[in-house]
């Protein structure tokens, strides 16, 4: 039961179980062994460290080694090389989505179906709607699963049991590269729209079963199945790809021991959705017939662009705070998977400007002032420094240093919850800047600056460029 609560908890930076899921897991310890059980998960780490949006791990396009031999997961903060685990696999026919009617309950289209906000948190049996990679879906379940990954073109799912980093999982992302076929640590290169021609160039290490042509979830998709071969290698067979320099999470590397089904859903002028079912042995292969029955459930809206991009139009038009523009330098990589939020990475500075929109209090109060922002951080222990003022597009700005102790928990809610307590929230850095933006009609506007490597260093590069950014801004 220890392994099964550390794999359903376990987080990348700004990612952690929703308190309801905390209580839920509580009390099915309990149903299953009793006052004992309980004793001896008060052992255990059960950091809280909520979701969210704006803080992520550094970028490894530009600024962290790529790990070739392993998958990389962090969990409570401590960095774990994932083994490979479990036995070979028989090599299984590339399974089409089933078109046959599912178990599963069918959505009232009379029933507003429940957004999911957050990450690591677990759902029961209904309907759900994703919009974090930036084409709607909604999704029915018909069992207990566990919801790993909710954020910027990343949705991950896993049965309720699910231990290790391919242990029956189901996930959505977006990518805009495949990996180089012959080399797993280098930068992703192969063109994402030539699925045939990565597949055909794949090593004599990885047996491949397909392309085959399918449907799932009313959109045109290309199915095939990926199993690294009994000795061929270690963990880091093959690195599937990524989005625009980022993994928003682990690295995905094909490992011995598990078997992959992969489609790769058509977007058409958009960089496709990728949908990818994994188990890490050959006892777990019904898990197969539960992905089956999921994705014979999905439905998706129209296609969307990717919630990640490296724009090359200026300027650039972002939906947060009911659009702005803004014209940075080239090479930037935007990313927005839903209207609350947009982060900005540049391509010289290893940080990210972050806007927040209209945040709130924990307990969903609106921020509407400065003054407002300035007593929620205050109740948070946060330490601010008031540096100056500025207008923005003509809206007065407040400029503040931040500090903080490194929170593992957010401050602030950007996202309102929609599921339960499920919610998104910012997480202050330990060394940061704050620029307030209260304009007349739209409310308040935050603007942060977050350092992906070494804050002494990055802090002033960071507030320089987000200095001369704001410059840029437009309201819409």
């Amino acid at each position: 039961m220890a392994d099964d609560l550390q794999r359903l908890v376990h987080t990348t930076e700004g990612e952690a179980p929703s308190a309801a899921f905390v209580a839920d897991l509580r009390a099915r310890v309990l149903a299953e062994a009793g006052e004992s059980a309980m004793l001896g998960l008060r052992t255990l780490d059960l950091t809280i460290v909520p979701d969210s949006e704006v803080r992520r791990p550094a970028p490894v396009r530009r600024w962290v080694a790529i790990a070739a031999a392993a998958a990389v997961a962090v969990v409570f903060g401590v960095v774990v090389l994932r083994g490979s685990g479990g036995t070979s696999l028989e090599t299984i026919e590339p399974a089409e989505p089933t078109t046959t009617t599912s178990a599963s309950p069918t959505p009232d289209p009379d029933v507003t179906i429940p957004l999911l906000t957050a990450p690591s948190t677990n759902i029961e049996v209904g309907a759900f709607r994703v919009d974090t990679l930036g084409t709607e879906f909604v999704f029915t379940a018909d069992q207990t699963l566990g919801v790993l990954r909710n954020r910027t073109a990343r949705f991950e799912l896993s049965h309720f049991t699910s231990r290790e980093a391919d242990d029956r999982i189901l996930e959505f992302r977006r990518l805009s590269a495949w990996s180089v076929p012959d080399d797993p640590a280098a930068v992703p290169t192969w063109p994402i729209a030539d699925v045939r021609g990565w597949l055909a160039a794949l090593p004599d290490t990885i047996s491949v079963s397909g392309p085959t042509e399918t449907e799932l979830g009313g959109v045109d998709a290309v199915g095939f199945e990926l199993v690294p071969n009994p000795g061929a290698c270690d963990d880091g067979c093959l690195r599937l790809g990524w989005n625009h320099g980022f993994e928003n999470g682990d690295p995905t590397f094909l490992r011995e021991g598990s078997t992959y089904r992969i489609w790769v859903l058509d977007q058409g002028a958009f960089e496709p959705v990728v949908a990818l079912a994994a188990i890490d042995g050959a006892d777990d292969v019904d898990w197969f017939d539960d992905v089956d029955r999921i994705l014979a459930s999905v439905e998706f809206s129209e296609p969307g662009p990717n919630p990640m991009r490296q724009p090359t139009e200026r300027p650039v038009v972002l939906e947060a705070f009911d659009g702005i523009e803004v014209t940075p330098p080239a090479g930037v990589v935007v990313a927005e998977s839903h209207a609350g939020v947009a982060s900005i990475f540049p391509a010289d500075v290893p940080g990210a400007v972050d806007l927040l929109t209209r945040p709130t209090t924990l307990d969903a109060s609106p921020i509407r002032t400065t003054a407002d922002l300035l007593a929620t951080l205050a109740a948070e222990n946060v330490v601010v420094e008031e540096l100056g003022s500025t207008t923005v597009d003509g809206a007065p700005t407040r400029h503040f240093r931040i500090r903080s102790a490194g929170f593992v928990a957010p401050v602030l809610l950007t996202r309102t919850a929609e599921l339960g307590d499920d919610a998104s929230g910012w997480v202050p850095p330990q060394d940061g800047h704050l620029w307030v933006i209260e304009h007349p009609e739209r409310g308040v506007l935050i603007v942060a600056t977050v350092a992906l490597e070494d804050p002494q260093i990055t802090t002033p590069l960071i507030r320089t460029w987000a200095e001369d950014f704001l410059t840029t801004v437009r309201f819409r």
